[in-house]
């Protein structure tokens, strides 16, 4: 049983009452869902801490009251830092300190919330969709205080929040309800999603601002699915508690109101108890305490890291000349920026910042001491592995409830990348585990292959991805191994060549033919474990490069494993594999761009203080200066590739394209600076003693591996022809 206690609208800014009001501990987790008061005001932040002392945890909704006399930007980046703050205290208590006892602190801004593997929090503010009956909208424009007490702040930006807001929920639910249909999701918002009549002040049915408060969503998947059972909102001062007949869900609002015109049947205690999916304690494997050592430490940044970077262009759309804009996935067409705030693509934020440096720091303490000792062993370090999962490094997107750090796609992207600047057959082991097996199940998995492998491969599993085959390479959907059911799951039957991991995986995602009948269109994915007889893994390929990371051949000879095993649904292995892997390609062309910059550092540092011929330092002849600024110039190139490919990721964007042009080219970049760094130091480029040659040899799998070259050319061209043809 999950309790939530739920309030909104108590306007403690006026008159000023943070300090007085109480809310009465009725349930262990509190919702406030908006217009709590103005977070400029002294005792708007100690009143949340306040609530904090007495709840395991406390969601935050922004409403429209928080920002009064600010910007959603200053408001969103007070909050974010408040929360960083809350988290270290937690962290680092000190003996004897209240702080001991203080509860979790989550913003619900456009954030999701993993409340039990089972039970999942979506809140955002939801902005209504003002209406575009022209007197209707200037009623709202006049009649609604926002737009004068929120700086920057224009209807048009409230339109815009509202359609970024309406997407993600619909995406959200969306996504939840096709990978485990039997989840449960709570959602919190400011804004009405519903004009349904117990949910609406009868005083105020057809008023001219009425879409100032509340929006029609019945149609929208996030209202229509049948995953959603609670959505509590607030705003209208106006309190309701009823179910919906058509979907079953539960609506809900307890709102306060202005101290002088409180709304009826308010109830600071008021708590709501639902029945969930119990927790499955014996699937569940819970992170080791050392765990995450660096994710676990940039976890709360991690939360509020997005609300800090958000960009105020969302809230904030202004009238002006259209100006172009070029766009890699589509024709050349005009785009209406003027009222965007530009930030670098390479720019990452707090946390991201703050993983990369952590990163780099781990790489060159506790890996590079064992780089070239791996290398010549053809053989990965044991204590690496663990060290990789105690830093919390092979569960970077993994929701922290199942063990895992919770951070974005770009975080994973950023280790990968400074991983690859010390030993790229390190960073490829996290790539694969991360970008291909980590994402697969989290993508395709159902709920219970979610609880029995997501904290396993945060904690000590190792993950590999089993596609290719001796007859299938570049055409992996030609692949020969066979699957067939059996009574009571699958038998598989076939071999695996030049996969990644093989030797230190745990768990192998298969890729077979289900039904060859059909062609690509029977592949099919399965979940194998290491020990299941039958599963071999037999030789050990001798590597030009990157020789610590394993790559064998893998003989399955029937195989049987339980209908559990199966990873999505039967013949969609095709797509999986291709959405995986166009994924997996930005983290490749990061591997590849993170080791090109160390071999030029390498270099670097070689020419400008080591090196002297001709009486002087060779980093001082103009033409190898020349050299290396060109080196600089396309990796910094490469790498604006990557990172363009990760937020179009993160966006929802279409980065197929995107991801191919920054493979081909970090791949490219890699080759040609590993390269000229072995030329650049002469004979100690060439010996092996120092990296120079080993990042050279490392740097040729870029142009193979996850899609060679040509490859990615040819779906460079397939796409823009698409995009010319008449």
């Amino acid at each position: 049983m999950a309790r939530f206690q739920i309030v909104s609208d108590l306007h403690l800014e006026k008159p000023k009452a943070y300090d007085l009001f109480e809310i009465p501990a009725k349930a262990p987790y509190l919702a406030l869902l908006g217009d709590i008061g103005n977070v400029t005001d002294d005792g708007f932040l100690p009143f949340i801490e306040a609530q904090l002392r007495k709840f395991q945890i406390v969601f935050l909704v922004l409403g429209n009251h928080e920002p009064f006399h600010s910007s959603w930007l200053d408001v969103r980046d007070k909050l974010g830092k408040f929360s960083h703050d809350i988290s270290l205290r937690q962290a680092q208590p000190q003996p004897g300190s209240p702080n001991n006892k203080l509860g979790e602190f989550v913003l619900l801004d456009q954030t999701r919330y993993q409340l039990t593997p089972d039970v999942t929090v979506l809140g955002c503010t939801l902005h209504s969709q003002v209406s575009e009956a022209p007197e209707e909208r200037e009623q709202v424009s006049f009649g609604i205080n926002d737009f004068y007490y929120i700086q920057d702040w224009t209807v048009e930006g409230h339109c815009a929040a509202h359609e970024a807001d309406r997407a993600w929920l619909n995406d959200q639910v969306t996504e939840i309800a096709r990978t485990d249909p039997h989840h449960k999701i709570v959602i919190f918002t400011h804004h009405s999603p519903t004009v349904a009549p117990p949910a609406v002040d009868p005083a105020h049915v057809n008023s001219l601002i009425s879409s100032g408060f509340a929006t029609d969503l019945v149609g929208e998947p996030c209202w229509d699915k049948p995953q959603v059972r609670l959505w509590a909102f607030g705003h209208t001062h106006y309190n309701c508690d009823f179910t919906e007949s058509r979907t079953g869900k539960r609506i809900v609002a307890n709102q306060r109101g202005y101290y002088f015109a409180q709304a009826s049947a308010f109830d600071p205690e008021k708590s709501l108890g639902f029945a969930f999916i119990p927790f499955d304690s014996d699937a569940f494997v819970p992170p080791t305490p050392i765990m995450a050592s660096i994710t676990r430490a940039l976890r709360p940044l991690s939360r509020s890291a997005r609300l800090i970077a958000r960009p105020q262009a969302l809230h904030r759309v202004a009238a002006a000349p259209s100006i172009h804009a070029f766009s890699t996935t589509s024709r050349r067409r005009d785009v209406d920026l003027s009222g965007l705030t530009p930030t670098p693509i390479t720019f990452l934020s707090e946390t991201e910042s703050l993983m990369s440096e952590s990163v780099s720091k781990f790489a060159t303490e506790q890996i590079a001491p064992k780089v070239r000792d791996m290398d010549e062993a053809e053989t990965m370090d044991p204590t690496v592995v663990e060290q990789l999962f105690e830093q919390g490094l092979m569960s970077i997107e993994i929701p922290e409830d199942f063990g895992g750090a919770g951070m974005n796609f770009t975080a994973a992207i950023v280790a990968i990348e400074e991983l690859a600047r010390v030993d790229p057959s390190v960073s490829v082991l996290v790539d694969v585990h991360n970008t291909l097996v980590n994402t697969a199940i989290m993508k395709y998995g159902d709920g219970q292959l979610k609880r029995t492998w997501l904290p396993k491969l945060a904690t000590g599993t190792v993950g590999s991805f089993c596609l290719s085959e001796p007859a299938s390479g570049s055409d992996a959907f030609a692949l020969q191994t066979k699957a067939e059911k059996t009574g009571d799951g699958y038998k598989i039957n076939g071999s695996k060549m030049w996969i990644t991991n093989s030797m230190e995986a745990g768990v192998f995602i298969v890729f077979a033919n289900l039904d060859p009948s059909k062609g690509y269109r029977g592949i099919t994915a399965f979940i194998v474990e290491k020990d299941t007889p039958g599963l071999s893994i037999a030789k050990k390929e001798k590597k030009l490069g990157i020789r610590a990371s394993s790559t064998c051949v893998l003989n399955f000879d029937d195989v049987l494993i339980p209908k559990g095993n199966l990873l999505g649904e039967e013949g969609q292995g095709y797509k999986y594999a291709i959405s995986v892997l166009n994924e997996g390609r930005i983290g490749i062309a990061a591997q590849m761009t993170g080791l090109a910059l160390g071999a030029w550092e390498n270099a670097a540092h070689y020419v400008w203080n080591d090196r002297r011929q001709f009486g002087q330092l060779i980093g001082e002849f103009q033409g190898m200066q020349h050299q290396l600024a060109q080196a600089y110039t396309e990796i910094a190139a490469a790498r604006a590739l990557v990172y363009n490919a990760a937020r179009k990721k993160e966006a929802g964007q279409d980065f197929v394209q995107d991801a191919a042009m920054a493979k081909l080219y970090a791949s490219q970049v890699a080759g040609r600076v590993s390269g000229s760094a072995v030329e650049w130091m002469g004979g100690m480029g060439f010996v092996r003693e120092g990296i120079a040659e080993k990042m050279f040899r490392d740097s040729k799998i870029g142009a193979i591996y996850e899609g060679t070259s040509n490859i990615q050319l040819q779906t460079i061209a397939k796409l823009l022809q698409k995009q010319y043809t008449r």
